[in-house]
């Protein structure tokens, strides 16, 4: 279960599904709602941002999950 939410204003009911679905694939909620609310930011400045740091993430990850994996035996 996840404790995310959109609650960014002035947005449009695309845009607002964008969000969601973004939230729903990683399980992040998006990040820079504040920024697109107060217009220090664009839709597309908010997106490429979350999905560049959602790759940064999923690489870390996948090399964290990879260390040693291939030196450990099957039980």
């Amino acid at each position: 279960m996840r404790n995310g939410k959109i609650y960014a204003k002035n947005i449009t009911p695309e845009q607002r599904a964008w969000l969601q679905k973004y939230m729903d694939s990683t399980t992040f909620e998006p990040m820079h709602q504040e920024e697109l609310t107060n217009g220090t930011m664009t839709f597309q400045e908010v997106a490429k941002a979350n999905l560049a740091w959602f790759e940064m993430w999923m690489h870390d990850a996948l090399q964290q999950a990879e260390q040693g994996v291939y030196e450990l035996e099957d039980a």
